[in-house]
């Protein structure tokens, strides 16, 4: 299993906005896709900066569900219409090392 950081930053003042975007219309889109979300933060010291995990089965499964993603219909709608909230997107892939099993102590 891997693991994707994501990390989505918004211009100044559009940090709600982006969050709303989210919620109300990408994360529906990535249920359909089959896409995991694992957990979902905002940076406390600045809510312009959204950070997610995702889980996927191995890297060309990212690969291909990004491609999947970027191509679909509704996507591409609600980025039309999403006003700009997304300045800044970074993705980080992230592997367990093999000693460390289990993340719970």
């Amino acid at each position: 299993m891997i693991h994707e950081l994501r990390h989505y930053m918004s211009p100044v003042g559009k940090g709600d906005a982006m969050l709303k975007v989210m919620v109300d219309d990408i994360l529906p889109i990535f249920d359909r896709l089959g896409f995991r979300v694992v957990d979902y933060w905002i940076q406390d010291d600045d809510p312009r900066h959204h950070w997610y995990t995702m889980e996927w089965p191995s890297a060309a499964a990212i690969k291909e569900g990004w491609e999947r993603f970027r191509a679909d219909a509704e996507w591409l709608k609600v980025k039309a219409a999403s006003g700009g909230v997304f300045e800044k997107v970074e993705s980080f892939t992230l592997r367990r090392p093999p000693s460390l099993k289990s993340t719970k102590r």
